[in-house]
């Protein structure tokens, strides 16, 4: 018989070697040096982009991982900024966008990497911010009306739709190519909105009941029984009727103290030693302090004014 120990000295080499392979292939790259800032950086396949202070503007660069080159893909002078996004959000195949200060308020701008062209998507006089593109799709959110809320543009129609018209605060689209999601503020906490096409809106989960799944019967409310059949119905029996004792009880009648009897003094009248009974110590009553009662939330004023305060909207850096 084989030596156990033997048997697995070759399967842990290779784990080893294995181990060592991959330590020894995985590599970390410094993108940038330069002694300013480069923030907000996003990534897709072998392509970085951020946001770089070198010439004392932010502007936009791009490095090829692959061909280890990197390139200014905005103009210099004024900001522009990458937006801090989830991986490939400020990238789609060869398409870039941006936010751009140039013309002294925030505006969208396209960048196609295959022809070096840049397009100026929105030019409000509000701010447009936090860009994200997927396929034919940009999305931001825009304050040309006061407040912010989620546009989308459609490179393919050249058409900008507004997505939210809520009076509160969106902000911080995320895109696929079917579907746009944000952050919300409309109910007073934020949450998580999504929008689709109409022909592509998924449907609803199907309930008890629906696509031909029979629903269960529902039960009886809490505390109700099933009403029980009359005595004497067709397939009950009705048990026998016994008379039951009858008890006679003589009630003793309790004395009514007088509103001037001291503490400890026994009221005037037959005592129970006179009628044969045990002799009756008095007793004397302290008094407690008794803990006012805790009012009800329905015997309180108004309650006071809660300000709920305004949610952060993004600004320069």
């Amino acid at each position: 018989m084989l030596d156990k120990r033997n048997f697995y000295a070759p399967v842990l080499a290779l784990i080893a070697l294995t181990l060592l392979a991959g330590v020894v292939s995985a590599e970390e790259h410094q993108i940038t040096n330069a002694s300013v800032d480069q923030v907000y950086s996003t990534v897709l396949d072998d392509r970085i982009l951020w946001s770089d202070n070198r010439t004392g503007d932010y502007d936009v660069y791009l490095y090829n991982l692959t061909e280890e080159s990197e390139r200014a893909v905005s103009p210099p002078d004024t900001d522009q900024f990458a937006s801090a996004l989830p991986a490939g959000m400020g990238m789609s195949g060869d398409r870039i966008v941006w936010e751009d200060n140039r013309s002294g308020n925030r505006d969208i701008y396209l960048y196609e990497i295959a022809t070096g062209e840049e397009s100026q998507i929105t030019n409000e006089t509000g701010h447009e911010v936090n860009p994200a593109v997927a396929g034919d799709w940009i999305v931001w959110q825009d304050n040309r009306n006061g407040n912010w809320d989620i546009y989308l543009y459609d490179i393919a129609t050249g058409t900008e739709t507004q997505i939210t018209t809520d009076e509160n605060v969106q902000m911080t689209p995320a895109v696929t190519e079917s579907m746009v999601v944000w952050n919300d503020y409309r109910n007073g906490n934020w949450d998580i909105y999504a929008w689709t096409p109409d022909a592509t809106a998924p449907s609803a989960p199907s309930g008890p009941g629906a696509g031909g799944i029979p629903a269960p019967d529902a039960p009886p409310a809490p505390g109700a029984d099933p009403t029980p059949p009359p005595p004497g119905a067709s397939g009950t029996t009705t048990p026998p009727t016994t008379s039951a004792p009858t008890v006679t009880s003589t009630a003793t009648p309790t004395p009514t103290p007088e509103e001037d009897y001291e503490v400890g003094e026994v009221p005037p009248g037959p005592s129970p030693e006179s009628q044969g009974g045990p002799p009756v110590t008095p007793v004397t009553w302290t008094p407690v302090e008794v803990t006012p009662r805790i009012p009800l939330p329905s015997e309180l004023g108004d309650p006071p004014l809660v300000v709920t305060p305004t949610p952060p909207i993004p600004g320069p850096l």
